[in-house]
Parts: structure tokens; sequence; C-alpha cells
């Protein structure tokens, strides 16, 4: 799947903006070729300092759904949101030494 446009989104409340995977996003986060997902761009630190999360990793499944579109990241935080949940599971790819590879957590979103 092509992405043309460029999206970023931001879930206001948990201060975290997501953006689509393009040639200039891979490139300012080092992301491996072939990377598909939703990068992390920006945490607010005073609201996220504990979410086991951090910039320029990819999400690429919540709740087991694959997910390739900031949009999507949204509507998924808000089902589960609405559905009362306490947390998401993500899978994400790491991008920095000691964090690379996949790894599964639990994004509150309360």
């Amino acid at each position: 799947m092509k992405i043309d446009q460029p999206s970023e989104v931001q879930f206001k409340d948990l201060g975290i903006s997501f953006a689509s995977i393009t040639k200039k996003v891979r490139e300012a986060f080092g992301l491996r070729w072939g990377t598909s997902g939703v990068v992390i761009t920006k945490i607010d630190a005073e609201q996220n300092k504990k979410i086991g999360i951090k910039p320029g990793e990819v999400i690429l499944q919540i709740n087991q759904r694959e997910v390739w579109s900031p949009k999507q990241v949204i509507a998924e935080l808000k089902k589960a949101k609405a559905a009362k949940r306490d947390s998401v599971l993500l899978l994400v790819e790491g991008s920095e030494p000691g964090r690379n590879g996949f790894r599964f957590t639990l994004l509150p979103i309360r």
C-alpha cells in the first residue's frame, strides 16, 4: 500500500502524535526499508512519563488489528475508550539500539 499524502494526527487525551510512513518520515526516524505501520512522532513528556513507547517506534497492531494509517490508530483508541478499557495492546517495532525488534506493550488510555 502506498500512502501519497503525509498524514499526522494527534490523540490529545494521551498527548501522542502519529504519522504515516513516508520516505521523509522513514529517513527522519531512521526506519528500516519495508517497515509498515504508523510512526509515533511526538509524545508529551508530562502526560506520558511511563507509557513504554517512544518517538520513532512503529505501531503495527492495536489489540491484534493491523494499522497502517494514523486515522486507524485514532479510531482504535477512541473505540477502546468508548468501551471503557483501561489500556490497549500494541505490537510495536523499536528503532533504537536495545529497543529494536518487535514487542507487545500495553498503552494506558485512561
